[in-house]
């Protein structure tokens, strides 16, 4: 619904309330739409006084905890969402917020128990394979969460950012053949993504395969001349290749754009 739909539905559920104000299921309905318009204070209190008249519905909570995430209270959202998981106990969506509100506290843990149980309930949920890579990802434990995103991608195929982390685990943990696949997959869908092209120039030249490592790299420099990692990047696949002079000049040029780590390579005299 847009903002209008938005407005004349509330306006509706205004008339409503006012013939019967206690009426639970309309101004809970107020409640989420004032939400989507922005008007926390008013939400808050539409749900408040769900709360007030039938305290052990899950749904106030759950909405109330919602709308405490956006206003970035996680604290109060989490123990918005804890009570409605106290009254139901297989709300999925709730623990699977809490989850996400424990990780925005830094509970990596915590988050991760929860994201656990969310796909005990409901293991197609790939919101919760999503989150919990990230959490395992930023824990250290690489391979669960390789797994993970191995997992989301089998039905979002479409995901660049989850095949990019992906690539990125496969390297750190010395897949370069692995991470390579996944970044090919970014590059079947955007070809001209920046990203993946250094990350497939800088691995083929890690592998010593120069002439496709410099293609990529050629190409982002094509598109974005400006690009100083890949200046630097080619100039030292081209003095590995012992092209001293057009190494140097690709390094200095990096060093024109600011990146400090191609004059420390200048520096230490690798020309």
């Amino acid at each position: 619904m847009n903002e209008l739909d938005l407005e004349i539905a509330l306006d509706r559920y205004d008339r409503v309330l006012k013939i019967n104000p206690d009426d639970k299921s309309t101004l809970l309905t107020r409640g989420f739409t004032k939400l989507k318009l922005g008007d926390m204070p008013g939400a808050k209190a539409d749900f408040d006084h769900v709360i007030g008249l039938s305290p052990e519905q899950p749904m106030p909570y759950f909405f109330r905890g919602f709308m405490k995430s956006i206003a970035e209270d996680f604290e109060g959202a989490e123990n918005d969402y804890t009570r409605c998981i106290q009254i139901d106990s297989k709300h999925c969506e709730a623990i699977f917020f809490r989850g996400c509100t424990k990780s925005l506290r830094g509970d990596l843990k915590g988050a991760i128990i929860d994201y656990n149980r969310a796909l005990e309930l409901k293991p197609d949920f790939s919101a919760a394979l999503y989150a919990r890579a990230e959490d395992k990802k930023e824990l250290g434990e690489f391979r669960d969460a390789m797994a993970d995103y191995t997992k989301f991608l089998a039905v979002n195929p479409d995901c660049v950012e989850a095949y990019s982390n992906l690539a990125l685990l496969k390297f750190t943990t010395g897949d370069l053949e692995g991470a390579l696949a996944a970044n090919q997959k970014i590059l079947d869908l955007y070809p001209d993504c920046i990203d993946a092209l250094y990350n497939l120039g800088a691995t083929k030249c890690t592998l010593k395969d120069f002439k496709t490592g410099m293609k990529a790299l050629d190409r982002i420099i094509e598109l974005e001349p400006e690009h100083a990692a890949a200046y630097m990047r080619r100039g030292m696949a081209k003095l590995s290749q012992g092209e001293v002079e057009a190494g140097n000049r690709d390094l200095r040029r990096a060093v024109d754009l600011g990146l400090e780590e191609a004059r420390e390579l200048l520096d230490l005299g690798l020309n």
